[in-house]
């Protein structure tokens, strides 16, 4: 496994913290006896060779066939890590300004492909979801790597290899030059939207969606029944989604841009699983803090799960009325009502608390920050909807410099300044 290692000058090379001298001994501890300490080598090479990205550094080009060794080793407990940060350095090369790609990569990539697709013939389905992967994200052209995804696609019965290898296959018929079996590949993928599996479905829409950006509008009752099927969590198995009912809503929203609300409305219809009707009200709290136009068709809904069994969905409503402002004024009393709600509480963290005179009115308002961030187990980035620490409480009939105060407070609460102008006014409603 490790012929040649010794013979790379390490420590002329460099990583994201420098000398490239330390590579050699993490790769040995990944491929080492103790699991524990294997991740651990592991969870640092990633750091040293990517870290948040932005290049391709020498380091990377070096390591690069020692990794895909391990890898390929059945005894090597880091295997799916391994691929992990083949994928990382491959997504990233297509994206960069030349001048950040190392001049070694290209040659290292076009020398490893091949170990690379005889990873689609590995034992353990794990391994060929996450080779499917990297083949989806990479920059090789379609006529190197679809002859492969499309023998693994005939052999394959494992589920969630079977969306991975949807994806990839999507992808790679992009990347020219696609060679002969272009046209199998997107015949397969609209043969694949009639599928009887509603995720497989879903995967074709994704897939084809590039290429023709209308289709997901087209085939929109399609996605919802995919994204609302107890079927959805195969996908927290995946190696390219890699998540669980949130995040696939997300996921598919983003192919529906704008500030139509029918798809999210779609998702707020009564379901018996809470984590969907959280996932629809997260979904609805992001459009509103976007767009203003939908506020009348959601606000019904909104309110309508105010008194939902599960707190996060009572506590998602109450965060969503919060981005419409004076639209919601009505309902303020409905809100404050859930101050008596001892779990709704247990979500809450209030910034501030204010009380006014005795005829008070108390309305809800939070501030909503949108996070991004990169999956331990996926370079798939993907967003998170969180409340940004915050809740902040006033009194609609407070005093002018009260509601001041209030609106400063709500204002500095965030990280990044000032809410929304989807939020609307801080006037209070009467003026």
């Amino acid at each position: 496994m490790w012929v040649g290692l010794d013979a790379v000058e390490w420590a002329g090379l460099k990583h994201n913290y420098g000398s490239a001298e330390d590579i050699p001994d993490l790769l040995r501890r990944c491929g080492g006896p103790h699991p524990d300490d294997a991740h651990d080598a592991s969870s640092e090479l990633l750091n040293l060779l990517f870290h948040q990205g932005g290049w391709v550094c020498s380091a990377a080009s070096a390591a690069l066939p020692f990794v895909l060794r391990l890898a390929s080793t059945p005894q090597v407990p880091t295997r799916c890590a391994m691929l992990e940060l083949v994928a990382m350095p491959a997504a990233e090369a297509p994206r960069i300004e030349a001048r950040f790609l190392d001049p070694g990569w290209a040659p290292a990539w076009k020398q490893a492909l091949p170990e690379l697709l005889s990873l689609l013939d590995d034992p353990e389905p794990e391994i060929r979801r996450a080779t499917a992967d990297v083949l989806g994200v990479c920059d090789s052209p379609g006529e190197s790597v679809l002859p492969g995804l499309l023998r693994c696609w005939e052999a394959e019965d494992d589920p969630a290899t079977r969306l991975d290898l949807v994806l990839a296959l999507g992808k790679a018929a992009l990347r020219a030059p696609v060679g002969r079996h272009s046209a199998e590949v997107f015949d397969l993928l609209h043969g694949l939207l009639d599928s009887p599996q509603a995720q497989i479905r879903l995967a074709a829409v994704h897939a084809l969606a590039p290429d023709d950006p209308a289709l997901p509008v087209r085939r929109l009752d399609l996605m919802l029944e995919a994204v609302r099927d107890p079927t959805v969590e195969l996908w927290r198995h995946t190696s390219s989604v890699h998540t669980g009912v949130l995040g696939v809503h997300l996921w598919a929203a983003r192919l529906i841009p704008g500030p139509a609300p029918t798809f999210t409305l779609g998702l707020l219809a009564d379901h018996h699983d809470g984590e969907q009707r959280i996932g629809a009200l997260a979904q609805a709290g992001r459009l509103l803090s976007q767009w203003r136009s939908p506020t009348a068709a959601l606000l019904p809904r909104l309110v309508a799960r105010l008194d939902d069994p599960a707190p996060e969905a009572r506590f998602r409503a109450a965060e969503s009325l919060a981005c419409l402002g004076p639209a919601a004024a009505a309902h303020a009393d409905e809100v404050a009502a859930l101050l008596s709600d001892t779990a709704y509480l247990g979500l809450l963290v209030p910034n501030g608390l204010m009380v006014g005179g005795d005829s008070l009115y108390v309305s809800y308002v939070s501030y909503i920050s949108h996070a991004s961030y990169v999956s331990c187990a996926s370079h798939v980035p993907h967003d998170s909807y969180a409340p940004g620490a915050v809740a902040t409480l006033y009194a609609c009939r407070a005093p002018r410099n009260s509601r001041r105060r209030a609106s400063r407070r709500l204002a500095l609460a965030g990280k990044s300044g000032a809410p929304p102008a989807a939020w609307g006014s801080m006037k209070h409603a009467s003026e």
